[in-house]
């Protein structure tokens, strides 16, 4: 918890600090925000590292294919980047692109979940195909 409130005292500072360096130079400013989300996004992988382990012992537990995994993993990562640098475009005006970067976020992450659709219609295959 304290490395929440720390983050999250660096994101409010990190506000105040670029209200105050837009007005002199908008891309210090851009600068400055670019920063604090990197920062932040660094701090906020520490958090998801028990969901990764929690994710591996259900993998072990269920026998899961350690690609199904892989594939979350990464279609998580995709929405949490795609929302985040969505956000960054709207802050900088260009909330169009904004969306439009979402939008590519999101079909990425049903290309990317392709074979796990595959896998669950084979599998209702074979369950009809028994009854």
């Amino acid at each position: 918890m304290t490395e929440y409130l720390q983050l999250a005292a660096v994101v409010l500072i990190g506000v105040i600090l670029s209200q105050v360096l837009k007005k002199q130079s908008k891309e210090l400013g851009l600068l400055l925000t670019l920063a604090v989300c990197v920062l932040v996004s660094m701090g906020a992988a520490a958090f998801l590292e028990p969901v990764t382990e929690l994710l591996r012992e259900l993998r072990r537990l269920g026998g899961l294919d350690g690609d199904a995994v892989a594939i979350l993993l990464k279609a998580a990562g995709i929405g949490l980047l795609g929302e985040l640098a969505g956000l960054i475009c709207a802050d900088c005006g260009e909330g169009a692109m904004g969306k439009a970067l979402k939008l590519l976020s999101n079909t990425a992450i049903l290309w990317l979940s392709l074979p796990l659709f595959r896998q669950i219609i084979a599998i209702l295959g074979e369950v009809l195909a028994k009854i």
